[in-house]
């Protein structure tokens, strides 16, 4: 039992399922078959190769095959089916029926320092195999793993090995292989390999649905890497071959090889040419206070003079109002040739305490009220850097420095300790550089400031209008958070470019009416900070049209806001289920890699890595963490985004959420964005986030936050989801809210979420049935006990409200603590679903007569 036990727990820990459950739209697969012919040249030196191995030629394309598989589905633990075939005796060879046995081969490659060793391991395995060939692998899967279903033995591959004339048997063994029968896909990727003695055969047989790659090139592919030296690194086995992966590198990133934009010395340079350009022209406007482009560049201009002469380090915090003020400080610290750290009035004074001890030397903040008390630093008072009256001296007018920091913005740490991001001068003015070729800014733009400063979003907005000539128009905190408020501020002020997180931008759709078509002036609606579903912009489309055009901007702090450009159109509010996040800026490049580094074929999920003009320096004093997240590659930094993303065939970028965040519930992986599309697909949807809610460790369930008007019916609603989402994709529990709480950033703010009640926490165990109870109350009160959710009718189905497989054991059990109903099997409770059914049958099986 020790080979099966390891095996299992293999399955346990690392069965892959990303292509679980995925079948064209009549619920089909279809098959496509495709060989690859070996040569009798080749076929004899993977013969030789195998046997100097120790392995016959069956464990060797095993090998092979698995490493391909792991190429595949973007991991390193693949699992897949050996079919083998059960007749033994002389009754079973003469009789009708199917006799097999799929044994599943669970393997971590991280395990195997070469492919030589991963063939002999896969020997040994084997044939451990076939001495177990009679395991009963359920009783195994619940001894060795209860809590996990029947989730564990997941696989969605098989291999099969078998000798001409058509005996698929493994050499030196009386057990045999099992032949895959052809042009019948069983499974959404079977591999076959046919020994014709002389020469060897690959066989492939595939979903077009569920492939966008090639597996049989990817084995051909792994089958060159090890042809000359099997002693070589599973980890340097790649996917593609070198031409495939410059082809594939050239679709994404068609403009890798254009030269660096021309710069401006410095951001604050670039500025006072515009403002000589447009003086009369309004920069700024904060409700009635406003500035002309050359009243800005002497106010700017006077607080620059003023903190040259107070403060000789390079850092200055800014703590302020959203104002025509904060403008003035923001560009005062550029003009004098520092670094300016933006610190959100709202944080915590823990948090600001954090941030100052990145800062030996100290960090002085100018602040325009005070807002915490007792921190260790210097405050310099923003009313009198702005006060009226020229300064003693003009502005030291010291060289610029485009590779100079401009700003260091704090973002969430993984340890809980903010860390700061050091953005130059460069990375911000090529960002605009290579953003113009889409948009065309001009003077006549107006950008509304909606974002937090401390929101790496602030910098394009910021920039965007004041590097152009431009009209910046500061959205007051009040107005922000009220959706028809700022509805009316954009009327009011015309803004022509709008730039919106997906969740504050779902809150403006709701207030939105016929009437506001005309009267609003957008050009462009920019989405960024967070990923993007693209059925939420169906009510967008049907009331305002084609006049604006939308766009979504995938981007990170530590590339400099935006990395990506994808032009939204009605077709994606319709049809698009994913992120699609479009191709990078032209001075970019995205490269999906796997965990060793290799570019990853199109449709297999990987890391995105992001290289060129917009990667930044790094973490301020946080030399470590910069060398693991902005590695060298090819000679040039790269950032490690930790975002898992896929490149689509045609070369479109397809971001699947935090790699972080994936998670994984009853044996199964999932991406809360899949859920989320699925949910806002409802009628009447408008925004929506889903959240895995483990406050009971045993039974964790998909909790869904609902917002929208006209929403469906919990019954309706789950008959929808239903026909989008497999049964372990389905929320437990759906809470319907007014509104998603967010954060000043326009992200949802997961502290506020409204979560319901824990079960354990509102339902009572249940107690010793009383003689009165009916079978009906004893059924619901065992329901209520075990299922996430308390409130359920007497026709609901168990696995719409939660239940599943490790539900209906506990269910099982308890029923029989309490009624102890001799004949009831617990194969029935998959039958009668709801507990009107279920307390009939079991009144039935009890010959009692139903309450």
């Amino acid at each position: 039992m020790t080979f099966f036990r390891k095996q299992l727990e293999h399955l346990t820990t690392f069965g892959d399922d990303r292509l679980q459950g995925r079948r064209t739209a009549d619920g089909g697969l279809l098959g496509e078959e495709r060989r690859l012919r070996l040569d009798a040249a080749t076929s004899d030196r993977i013969r030789q190769q195998a046997k100097d191995l120790g392995c016959t030629p069956f464990s060797y394309f095993l090998a092979a095959y698995l490493v391909a598989y792991a190429r595949c589905t973007g991991g390193r633990r693949p699992v897949t089916g050996l079919p083998l075939a059960g007749r033994r005796g002389l009754r079973q060879k003469q009789a009708y029926g199917y006799f097999v046995n799929t044994l599943p081969l669970a393997v971590d490659l991280t395990e195997h320092d070469t492919f030589a060793d991963l063939c002999r391991s896969v020997q040994a395995t084997t044939t451990g195999m076939l001495r177990h060939q009679n395991f009963d692998l359920a009783a195994a899967a619940r001894e060795v793993c209860p809590q996990a279903g029947g989730g564990i033995l997941s696989t969605d591959s098989t291999f099969t090995y078998y000798k001409e004339p058509l005996q698929p048997r493994l050499e030196g063994c009386e057990v045999e292989w099992l032949i895959q029968p052809r042009r019948l896909v069983k499974y959404p990727l079977s591999m076959n390999v046919e020994d014709f003695g002389r020469s060897f055969t690959v066989n492939v047989e595939c979903s077009h649905e569920q492939w966008a790659t090639d597996p049989l090139s990817v084995m051909r592919t792994v089958l060159d890497a090890v042809r000359d030296d099997p002693d070589v690194a599973v980890t340097n086995v790649p996917a593609l071959s070198a031409q495939a992966e410059a082809e594939l590198d050239h679709l994404v990133n068609p403009d890798a090889a254009r030269p660096a934009y021309l710069v401006d010395r410095s951001l604050d340079v670039r500025f006072t040419k515009v403002a000589r350009r447009f003086p009369g022209r309004t920069a700024v406007v904060a409700g009635e206070d406003r500035l002309t482009y050359t009243e800005l560049d002497e106010l700017s201009d006077r607080f620059a003079a003023r903190l040259v002469r107070e403060v000789p380090g390079q850092h200055v915090g800014i703590a302020m109002r959203r104002s025509t003020a904060l403008i003035v400080a923001i560009l005062g610290v550029l003009k004098a040739r520092k670094t300016y750290v933006p610190l959100d009035p709202g944080s915590p004074a823990a948090r600001v305490e954090q941030i100052l001890h990145s800062f030996p030397d100290g960090l002085p903040v100018v602040e325009d009220e005070t807002r915490w008390q007792g921190l260790a630093t210097t405050v310099l008072d923003a009313g009198r850097l702005l006060a009226p009256g020229r300064p003693a001296e003009p502005v030291p007018r010291w060289p610029a420095d485009p590779d100079a920091d401009a700003y260091v913005i704090f973002t969430s740490g993984s340890t809980g300790r903010p860390k700061g991001v050091q953005v130059t001068h460069r990375n911000v003015m090529r960002l605009m550089r290579s953003a113009e070729e889409h948009f065309g800014f001009g003077p006549r733009d107006v950008w509304s400031l909606f974002h937090s400063y401390a929101f790496d979003f602030s910098v394009w907005e910021i920039f965007g209008a004041l590097l152009y000539g431009g009209r910046l128009a500061i959205v007051p905190e009040t107005v922000a958070k009220s959706p028809d408020s700022f509805r009316d501020f954009l009327v009011r002020e015309q803004v022509t470019v709008l730039n919106q997180t997906p969740s504050a931008f779902g809150q403006l759709l709701k207030v939105l009416r016929p009437e506001h078509r005309d009267a609003l002036g957008l050009r462009y609606v920019v989405f960024g900070g967070e990923a993007l579903r693209y059925a939420a912009l169906q009510p967008w489309f049907e009331l305002m049209g084609r006049r604006t055009r939308l766009v979504n901007m995938y981007g990170i702090t530590e590339t400099t806001v935006h990395v990506t450009h994808h032009p939204v159109t009605e077709q994606d509010a319709q049809y698009e289920t994913a992120s699609a996040i479009g191709r990078p800026l032209s001075d970019l490049t995205v490269r999906v890699v796997d965990e060793d580094g290799h570019l990853c074929p199109p449709g297999v999920p990987g890391e995105m890595v992001i290289g060129g003009a917009g990667v930044t320096r790094g973490y301020l004093a946080r030399p470590e963490l910069t060398a693991e997240r902005f590695p060298a590659r090819g000679g040039a930094v790269v950032y490690r985004s930790g975002d898992l993303g896929l490149v689509r065939p045609d070369g479109t970028l397809v971001h699947l959420g935090r790699i972080d965040k994936q998670i994984q519930l009853r044996g199964f992986r999932i991406e809360l964005g899949e859920v989320e599309s699925a949910l806002l697909s409802l009628p009447g949807a408008q925004e929506c986030a889903v959240r895995l809610d483990e406050r009971d460790p045993d039974h964790p369930a998909l909790v869904a936050f609902l917002a929208g008007d006209g929403l469906p019916g919990d019954a309706e609603a789950r008959s929808v989801l239903r026909r989008l989402l497999p049964p372990y994709m389905m929320p437990s529990r759906t809470v319907r809210v007014d509104a998603l709480p967010l954060t000043v950033n326009g992200k949802v703010d997961e502290r506020a979420l409204p979560w319901p009640p824990s079960v354990t926490d509102t339902v009572p165990q249940p107690t010793a049935m009383a003689d009165s109870t009916s079978t009906s109350d004893t059924v619901q009160d065992v329901w209520r006990s075990v299922l996430p959710t308390a409130r359920f009718g007497p026709d609901d189905n168990f696995f719409d409200i939660g239940g599943s497989s490790m539900h209906v054991v506990e269910v099982y059990q308890r029923l029989q603590e309490r009624l102890g109903v001799e004949g009831l099997e617990m194969i029935e409770l998959f039958t009668y679903t709801t507990t009107r059914q279920l307390a009939a049958h079991i009144d039935a099986t009890r010959g009692t007569t139903h309450a």
